[in-house]
């Protein structure tokens, strides 16, 4: 939202001022409408519809059009055409769905013509490094008045941001090449495998590599002292399914995961993992349960499907370690 709202001012404030910034924050944030399926859908059916169809191409152009088109008479009384309130909003949309194809969740780009998921994966869902000069920013131009200042401002919180990415796509490029090359010294045989930030930084990596029946998972620091990366085995465990009839729901997250999933047995429970998304401390201890974890269960002639809310380690001391895993602190075993 703040990145919207940054953009807002770019680009209209200087005629709209601080409603500028408002509008860009609306604008920026009209993608994530669809989390309204929350309301409709079962967990695993949400999280699917989530970043699809609202972060197209086609979306951004059709929500620009009619957005242009609502506010074609107040803009009209700033110097400003509909053309250009078009354009104002497209890149408003467009900025907040690229920053999304930035992390591991992905983004149907190309809806309706392709399901196929957009993602490069060189950013956290969440990292303060990245967002602290825009909220900064934004903050700051709520009692700034001074064009000049403003000016300055926004172009340095925006360029921050895009140098920033810059380093991401670096350290990403880096650790990609590395990972491949430890995979190929281990005699390691994968079919594809992606590597992502782990929570909160660009320095610490999460790799996952996909076999035909499991997948092997690790971390690498950019400031690793040793030269190997230890990767631990994580069957996919398909035999559970046996359990269950055949359901949309568990097909539908297999299709969201792109093939890194597995499926695990805790307190009696089966789960689905999405494995890109780590598991809560993975970087400190290999055994620790995944971030991205759904319950299974049958219920006569359905299946249900529940989001994992509940963790195995306080997020203060998953943090600690943490820290210390990116200062280079040795990866756990197994």
């Amino acid at each position: 939202m703040c990145t919207g709202a940054l953009v807002g001012e770019a680009l209209i404030g200087k005629k709209y001022g601080t409603l500028g910034m408002l509008l860009g924050a609306l604008a920026s944030s009209l993608p994530d409408i669809d989390v309204v399926a929350n309301l409709f859908f079962d967990p695993g059916t949400a999280a699917v519809l989530h970043r699809g169809l609202t972060h197209s191409l086609v979306f951004a152009v059709a929500a620009s059009a009619g957005l242009a088109r609502i506010f074609r008479q107040p803009f009209r009384r700033y110097d400003i055409g509909t053309r250009q309130g078009f354009r104002f909003f497209l890149v408003a949309i467009l900025v907040h769905i690229g920053l999304d194809i930035c992390n591991c969740y992905g983004t149907g780009l190309f809806e309706p013509f392709s399901r196929m998921r957009v993602t490069w994966n060189i950013l956290f869902v969440a990292d303060p490094l990245f967002s602290l000069p825009f909220v900064a920013a934004t903050a700051a131009l709520l009692f700034i008045r001074r064009q000049k200042a403003r000016y300055r401002i926004t172009r340095t919180a925006l360029a921050a941001g895009v140098i920033y990415m810059m380093l991401a796509a670096a350290f990403k490029i880096h650790i990609h090449r590395k990972a491949g090359h430890e995979m190929r010294k281990q005699d390691l045989v994968v079919e594809n495998y992606l590597t992502t930030p782990a929570p909160l930084n660009i320095f610490l990596w999460h790799v996952v590599a996909r076999t035909e029946r499991g997948n092997y998972t690790g971390y690498m620091s950019l400031f690793d002292r040793q030269d190997s990366m230890t990767f631990s085995y994580v069957p996919r465990n398909e035999l559970v399914l046996i359990l269950f009839r055949k359901d949309r729901k568990i097909d539908r997250l297999k299709w969201l995961s792109e093939g890194y999933y597995c499926f695990t047995r805790y307190d009696g429970k089966v789960y689905f993992n999405d494995i890109r998304f780590g598991r809560v401390a993975g970087w400190m201890r290999g055994d620790s349960r995944f971030v991205f974890s759904y319950s299974i269960a049958q219920h006569d002639a359905t299946v249900s499907v529940i989001q994992r809310t509940d963790f195995d380690m306080p997020a203060s001391v998953a943090f600690k370690g943490l820290l210390k895993r990116i200062r280079g602190m040795p990866p756990p075993e197994g």
